[in-house]
């Protein structure tokens, strides 16, 4: 290792001297066009190559270099200060300085871009850590949690007929089902992070799409008194990943469900956006949002109160961009919100032969 960076050290300064030396001849074989003039119009990009190469040593060396060279060549008397004109005295230590300059300029950029390099590496290889910890933990995680649902499952079907023993089994099937959401979500977050989700999409039926969204969620909002209803105007399809768009619709529902009071309302309607997109709404009847709130709710982990990860909204905004659609929120302190986002009709867009979109590749 450290006789390869030795001979690499050494063979920048070569190539600073053997840049110095091709200026200098190639200037010279230029004197019967240019003479005398022009001395040094060829030796700046000799300095540009040793210090691009090299860095600033090589560079400092290809600037004396020159120096020597147009000194020898150019400027009369040779190697003598003393009886130099005043203008050839000061044109060599101005092109000494220049040249110190342009390949301190060019050493600086050169260091930038590989420390900008170093940085991006060290970034992606960190980024590559997270997300194979991310996939352990959630793998290690769900295993214990498939259990517990499993046995809480088993123990409600053979026999569980103690008056206490239901309701605790359903307080642990609903923390099991709360955890693993989370993971789930954890993990779409550090894909979107990333730009590494991926969508499989295919047509898929407007009706049927909300239906099984709000059948979802239905159990909670009978417990809580809310009043669920969805609204199609009339069957569409739309070009989406089925999972991924459930999970926004889910997502927008149980934010719906968190902030509408008793005996409030959340109505689902997918209507005609425009002849390339459909509009889908989740409307409810809850505490609103405040104004300076409204452009912050798509951010990771900002929330309203200190409940959740803050996760869902920015999981739904980046599932939405990677379909090529849009996500907004309206809402009235008081009064309600209503949280709608487009996807493109399945007639108006191209599906890949292979169905798979990236996050990068989607339309804005």
């Amino acid at each position: 290792m450290g006789k390869t960076l030795e001979r690499s050290r050494w063979l920048c300064y070569v190539v600073a001297v053997a840049a110095s030396a091709t200026a200098v001849l190639v200037r010279l074989g230029m004197d019967p066009i240019w003479g005398n003039t022009k001395a040094y119009l060829l030796v700046f990009p000799a300095l540009i190559v040793a210090t691009w190469f090299g860095g600033r040593g090589p560079g400092f060396l290809a600037t004396l270099l020159c120096v020597v060279g147009v000194d020898y060549f150019w400027a009369r008397p040779v190697f003598s200060f003393a009886h130099k004109s005043a203008a050839d005295v000061v044109a060599l230590l101005a092109f000494v300085g220049l040249g110190f300059f342009v390949s301190h300029l060019f050493a600086t950029e050169r260091e930038q871009r590989q420390q900008a390099r170093t940085e991006k590496a060290r970034a992606e290889e960190e980024r590559r850590a997270r997300e194979e910890l991310m996939a352990i933990v959630a793998h290690d995680l769900r295993n214990p949690l498939q259990t517990i649902l499993v046995t809480s499952r088993l123990l409600r079907t053979k026999g569980a007929d103690a008056p206490w023993i239901v309701p605790k089994l359903g307080l642990i099937e609903r923390s099991v089902n709360t955890m693993d959401h989370l993971i789930r979500d954890l993990l779409v977050a550090a894909k979107l992070e990333a730009g590494d989700l991926r969508i499989e999409t295919s047509p898929q039926d407007v009706v049927r799409l909300v239906s099984d969204a709000v059948e979802t969620v239905q159990p909670l909002a009978q417990a809580r008194g809310i009043e669920l209803r969805q609204e199609v105007v009339r069957n569409e399809r739309v070009a989406c990943d089925r999972e991924r768009v459930l999970q926004v619709l889910g997502n927008l529902l149980g934010n719906a469900l968190k902030f509408t009071d008793e005996g409030g309302s959340i109505t689902v309607r997918a209507i005609a956006g425009d002849e390339a997109f459909i509009r889908f709404d989740v409307t409810d009847t809850g505490r609103g949002i405040a104004r300076e709130h409204l452009k912050r709710i798509f951010e990771r982990h900002w929330k309203r109160d200190s409940k959740g990860s803050g996760l869902g909204l920015y999981i739904a905004a980046g599932i939405v961009n990677a379909h090529g659609g849009r996500i907004w929120a309206q809402s009235e302190p008081g009064v309600g919100t209503t949280m709608a986002f487009t996807l493109p009709r399945s007639d108006a867009v191209r599906v890949r032969a292979s169905g798979t979109l990236t996050l990068g590749q989607a339309a804005s």
